[in-house]
């Protein structure tokens, strides 16, 4: 049983789309693309607000990228909106975020030693987290 031209060239057509659909999604995902050319543009905002800030230090890049997927978790899209309009006061409480969130303090504010991320700072799940606490 012979397929008319009309179903030829539909199946044709499907073949080719899925063929295109399945080269762009595997030279997306395995292409030479670094993982700094996939980040959202928040997590580039954080990112480069936490560099323009905290200049000074060594901070680890994987560690302010988990920093950032883990506001994006926590929803404040409300604040991450204010830090792209400029807001001076949002960016300073994005530097204590995350200097709180990472092992900055435990190292004695040591600035020599690269900074990295320990966990998203909530005083109300962490408590006991008080880089200021020492035992004697």
């Amino acid at each position: 049983m012979a397929l008319d031209r009309g179903r030829r060239a539909f199946i044709a057509a499907l073949v080719a789309a899925t063929g295109a659909g399945g080269w762009w999604f595997w030279r997306n995902q395995f292409g030479g693309h670094t993982p700094e050319v996939r980040l959202s543009p928040w997590t580039e905002l954080v990112i480069s607000t936490l560099r323009q800030r905290l200049d000074y230090l060594e901070l680890e890049e994987e560690g302010m990228v988990h920093f950032a997927r883990d506001l994006r978790k926590r929803r404040l899209h409300t604040l991450l909106r204010r830090l792209k309009a400029g807001d001076a006061e949002t960016a300073e409480w994005l530097v204590q975020q995350f200097l709180m969130s990472s092992d900055f303090f435990w190292n004695d504010a040591d600035e020599s030693r690269p900074v990295g991320y320990m966990g998203y700072y909530d005083p109300y799940e962490r408590p006991c987290a008080n880089p200021f606490a020492r035992p004697v």
